[in-house]
């Protein structure tokens, strides 16, 4: 038999460890049960948890509630995933999950009961999104409970959440990106984050998070080492690049290092002005003392922009996917669209821009023979 241990945590009340193995880094698991009534009550319980263990069935499906567990998986999931994914995985959990099926125990839910929570919340007017975002979440932590031995089958795979419909890409056109251009091209720290999401496709969390050291303006391309969001509680959070694909070299044309090298003396100005009270963190793109801008804040930015020059009202991350589309629409081959974007697979590139191969295939845009063209100036591509 594996080990199981008892302790006193009060009168009559006791508590269960019992060992159920090591997971795949040979971290060793443990589950734990409470237990009220007499010691022998305690140790006739623990015999019973081991005899379980023995003949291959879960070890606390008696025991075990699902708010119990998805405690314990979200304890093991914050060592994995980034912070902000955590915050957002813990809202999901206390706002849909624990209502629906906190005081059942784990091994006694059953598909129709996550029906009847996924039901429930689109009759509350969630989208089917959300809805799909919490059998996610869900499925992979039943799947967690398989993979340690609490649970024989995943009932979330026998359940079918709502469709979600693809939602229409968002984009300016080549004129719209123009206006925009000439409206930031001299602007503050904001202006020409925006600005660069337009002209390099990046996230909004790599633009907060670049450095001058990882832009290179001889060899003119800058390297993305860091993602800072804002995670509510916890305040800024500076993490890796969101995957290996994500870590990229971005090539910046002429216009661009212009744009970064009048921006660089305007920051230098600044500094000055601000003497002792400058807070130096090599951050391109700053507030008034130095300190890196806030995300959230450059999102707000930015519809003011579109509105004071009449243009469609679309999300700073809708940037991304109109550099991408300008790029395609100039001929250039998916794959590098792809690298330049730092998606994980084609597939994505692939998906998201379907909507542009569409109107590919009807003007008949050739691609470029020069490989040159791949990557070609702003002054090219867009002004």
């Amino acid at each position: 038999t594996m080990p199981g241990s008892l302790r006193q945590r009060g009168k009559n009340k006791w508590q269960l460890t019992v060992e159920i193995g090591q997971d795949r880094r040979g971290k060793r698991l443990r589950e734990y049960a409470t237990v009220h009534g007499t010691k022998k009550q305690a140790e006739r319980e623990l015999r019973k948890i081991l005899t379980r263990l023995d003949t291959g069935l879960p070890a606390m499906d008696d025991y075990t509630t699902f708010q119990e567990f998805i405690d314990d998986f979200l304890g093991q999931r914050s060592t994995q995933v980034r912070a902000l994914t955590l915050y957002r995985y813990r809202k999901v959990v206390s706002r849909y999950m624990l209502p629906a099926l906190g005081p059942i125990g784990l091994a006694k839910i059953k598909p129709a009961q996550i029906e009847a929570m996924y039901r429930e919340q689109l009759e509350r007017g969630l989208s089917a999104r959300t809805v799909h975002q919490t059998h996610r979440i869900l499925k992979a932590a039943f799947k967690y409970a398989v993979r340690t031995g609490r649970l024989v089958r995943n009932p979330a795979e026998l359940v079918d959440p709502p469709a979600v419909r693809r939602k229409e890409m968002a984009t300016l056109t080549l004129e719209d990106a123009r206006k925009l251009t000439a409206r930031l091209s001299g602007g503050d720290s904001y202006e020409i984050a925006i600005y660069m999401a337009l002209y390099t496709g990046l996230r909004r969390g790599e633009l907060v998070g670049l450095k001058w050291g990882d832009i290179n303006f001889e060899r003119r391309y800058l390297r993305l080492q860091r993602n800072v969001v804002r995670v509510p509680g916890q305040g800024f959070v500076e993490s890796e690049p969101k995957s290996d694909s994500s870590r990229r070299p971005v090539e910046l044309g002429e216009s661009d290092l212009k744009i970064l090298s009048s921006h660089r003396v305007r920051q230098a100005e600044a500094r000055l002005r601000a003497g002792s009270m400058w807070t130096n963190g090599d951050w391109v793109f700053t507030r008034e003392l130095g300190e890196h801008l806030n995300p959230d804040a450059l999102s707000e930015h930015f519809p003011q922009i579109l509105e004071e020059l009449g243009l469609p009202r679309v999300r700073l991350h809708d940037l991304r996917h109109t550099h991408a589309t300008l790029m395609m629409e100039a001929g250039i081959d998916r794959d590098v669209v792809k690298g330049r974007l730092g998606h994980s697979s084609i597939a994505i590139t692939s998906d998201i821009y379907t909507h542009v191969s569409s109107s590919l295939q009807r003007s008949g845009v050739k691609r470029s023979e020069e490989h040159t063209s791949e990557l070609q100036s702003h002054s090219d591509l867009v002004c």
